[in-house]
């Protein structure tokens, strides 16, 4: 089975399974700006997040895809990749 869950990070609402890996730990969320005094003063677009996986932790940045795939694995790329990979492939 080729399914794979996905949403377009900062741009989709997160998913259950993707705030449940934020409150395990396996995601950290952050903002690019964080030094402003106000934190509700920043913009979708300088959110950012990064996965840990077993090898090197993986971002990811405003619009990019997070994929999930069917052993739950968590992987990030940029739109033009996953239109062209998943565009004819089973999203949910």
């Amino acid at each position: 089975d080729f399914a794979v869950e996905a949403f377009r990070f900062a741009i989709d609402d997160m998913p259950m399974w993707f705030v449940e890996m934020v409150a395990s730990g396996m995601v950290k969320l952050g903002i690019t700006h964080c030094q402003r005094n106000i934190p509700e003063d920043f913009t979708d677009d300088e959110m950012y997040c990064i996965i840990k996986t077993i090898g090197i932790p993986i971002s990811a940045g405003y619009g990019h895809w997070i994929i999930k795939d069917s052993k739950g694995e968590l992987n990030s790329m940029y739109d033009i990749d996953f239109q062209r990979i998943y565009k004819s492939k089973e999203i949910k």
